[in-house]
């Protein structure tokens, strides 16, 4: 499996800022190097993803653990119908000397078996 390595800085004092910078840009939006790490798979196939919060992130020991809500809706047009859900996602990685590392997030396989 594929990981992230994400150098640790000593000097960051604010963990959930820190990991928000690595999850979304200056503008908001999703790009970072965290990015493919994180579930944001839905079980929607039409809903598409409003927005990533960052909520909080913490070190134990050699575990790392970075919260989220992803905010999704999706319009159904034919029934005139819309909604909204958020979703609190945990991503957790691992302390390795002077460096965090989370492995990429894979979408499981679909089938058409699943659709039946």
């Amino acid at each position: 499996m594929s990981t992230i390595t994400i150098a640790i800085l000593h000097d960051a004092v604010n963990l959930k800022e820190f990991f928000g910078d690595l999850i979304k840009d200056h503008v908001g939006d999703l790009y970072g190097e965290l990015v493919p790490a994180l579930d944001l798979d839905l079980q929607d196939e039409r809903a598409n993803i409003d927005g990533v919060e960052n909520i909080g992130a913490e070190v134990k020991g050699n575990v790392v653990q970075v919260s989220c809500f992803v905010d999704y809706s999706a319009h159904f047009g034919c029934r005139d119908m819309s909604y909204s859900e958020r979703d609190r996602r945990t991503l957790t990685g691992e302390v390795d000397g002077d460096q965090f590392v989370f492995e990429k997030h894979v979408r499981a396989e679909r089938s058409t078996h699943d659709e039946f």
